[in-house]
C-alpha cells in the first residue's frame, strides 16, 4: 500500500466537501488502468489516500527508455487508452491532478 496526502489548508470547505465527494466516487470505482483506493482518512491539516501499490514503471520511464524504438501505432494504442480511462474518470465524477 502506498500513501498520498493531500493538504487541506488552502482549500476552502466547499473545496474540501467537493474532495471528499470526489474520493467516494473513487473509492468504488473499478478500472484495470486506475490504481485502487484502498481507503481514506484525515486530520486537521491533510486528507490520506490509502492507494493500492503500483509494481512497475511508468509511462514516463517507458517512452524515455525506448523513445527510438516505439512506433506510431504502440503510440496510437497508449493514446486511446489513456483517452478511455480519462472518460471513464470524468464520467464517474473523479479527477486526478497527477496522472
Amino acid at each position: 500500500m502506498q500513501i498520498k496526502q493531500i493538504c487541506k489548508k488552502q482549500k476552502s470547505v466547499v473545496e474540501i466537501e467537493a474532495l471528499r465527494i470526489q474520493i467516494e466516487m473513487y473509492k468504488i470505482s473499478v478500472h484495470p488502468y486506475v490504481v485502487r483506493l484502498l481507503d481514506y482518512f484525515e486530520d486537521k491539516e491533510y486528507i490520506y489516500l490509502c492507494l493500492e501499490k503500483y509494481y512497475g514503471s511508468t509511462l514516463d520511464h517507458y517512452f524515455e527508455v525506448n523513445s527510438s524504438k516505439i512506433k506510431e501505432d504502440e503510440i496510437i494504442k497508449y493514446a486511446i487508452t489513456i483517452g478511455t480511462t480519462l472518460e471513464y474518470l470524468h464520467d464517474n465524477g473523479i479527477l486526478l491532478r497527477n496522472l
